[in-house]
């Protein structure tokens, strides 16, 4: 029998993979490029994304950069629309 991916892990002590402290190589280029880009475009909060939440976008999207982009995008401007963070201040 197949091992389930979405069992939990044999250690619980270890983070779980696509999780900070057990990232891949590539889904940690990955990451880097998100952040970096986002710096670069002017969309990143160091308060607000840090790699933890980053990290919630590339793993909803499988790592796919263009995807995870275009639901962070479509996020920052639900928050913008509503005044999420006029509320939390």
């Amino acid at each position: 029998m197949p091992p389930n991916p979405t069992a939990a892990p044999q250690d619980p002590s270890q983070p779980l993979p696509g999780r900070l402290g057990n990232l891949s190589v590539p889904q940690q280029h990955a990451l880097e490029k998100f952040k970096k880009e986002l710096q670069d475009e002017g969309s990143w909060v160091p308060d607000r994304h840090d790699d933890a939440t980053l990290l919630r976008f590339l793993r909803a999207r499988k790592f796919d950069l263009v995807k995870a982009k275009e639901m962070f995008a479509a996020c920052e401007k639900w928050r913008q629309e509503f005044g999420v963070d006029d509320i939390v201040q």
